[in-house]
């Protein structure tokens, strides 16, 4: 009874699964929605990926030479030892169940749906506060930050930047949900633009055509910022000082004006 009822769980995942079984290649997409099952042996750790399910034989492929590559035929009563292990991809998410029971307790939970709909609000959020005014200064500050951030993790004395590509570095800036926004494409440009300009100026290094690595001269370069900073705010508290200084005079001098012509 145990067992005739074990088989009849695991065909009905499978049939569920393997009604959107995904393709052997897909792009990162939002509207995906896609499964891939396989079978995973517990004592010999053999895996087959299932292609369809024919009555109560499964079709598939054995892992062999790093790929799915030997065609094989294997009936349900036959993996009662076996695990049955399902990945969903939704959207841009991925869910790995191990077991029939995680399969069932999350597709029949809508735990998918349920994620992304908070992943809708969150990009949507973010969406609505994000601000793409880009500042060298500030690109160039976020990246010396992360680079001591790093730093910290290993050793900070012999720590070298290690170069990053345009990718990682624009995720690293903006996050990641800037690939979900409207004007990805845009800002994405213009990311770009502004990276090579740090190049030019010598803060970066173009260490392959999309990577880029952290210069010394970014220290120098942040530091030459905060003393004309520095001097600016001087140079306005002075201004500010002597405009002060002369309505004050110039308040005196009219009341000794009128003060005189009182008299």
């Amino acid at each position: 009874m145990f067992e005739w009822l074990k088989k009849e769980l695991r065909a009905s995942v499978l049939k569920r699964s393997l009604k959107k079984a995904a393709p052997d290649k897909f792009p990162y997409d939002s509207g995906n929605d896609y499964y891939t099952s396989t079978l995973v042996n517990t004592k010999s750790e053999e895996s087959i990926l299932i292609d369809a399910l024919i009555g109560e034989n499964i079709i598939g492929k054995r892992w062999e030479n790093d790929r799915y590559s030997i065609p094989v035929e294997i009936s349900l009563r036959e993996t009662l030892e076996w695990n049955i292990q399902i990945s969903r991809f939704y959207g841009f998410a991925r869910y790995d169940y191990k077991s029939v029971r995680s399969f069932l307790i999350g597709e029949y939970t809508f735990r998918p749906f349920r994620n992304w709909l908070l992943d809708r609000a969150s990009q949507s959020l973010y969406n609505a506060s994000i601000k793409f005014q880009q500042d060298r200064v500030e690109v160039l500050r976020r990246l010396v930050e992360l680079s001591v951030s790093e730093a910290i993790e290993e050793n900070p004395l012999l720590h070298t930047p290690s170069p990053k590509s345009i990718v990682s570095l624009q995720s690293e800036y903006f996050g990641k949900r800037i690939y979900g926004h409207p004007a990805r494409n845009e800002v994405s440009a213009r990311f770009r633009l502004l990276i090579e300009s740090l190049v030019a100026s010598g803060d970066l290094k173009k260490t392959q055509q999309h990577e880029f690595q952290l210069e010394a001269q970014a220290i120098v370069t942040l530091s030459e910022y905060q003393r004309d900073e520095r001097k600016h705010k001087d140079n306005v508290r002075h201004h500010w000082l002597i405009f002060g200084l002369t309505l004050v005079i110039a308040i005196a001098t009219a009341f000794g004006v009128y003060d005189t012509w009182q008299n």
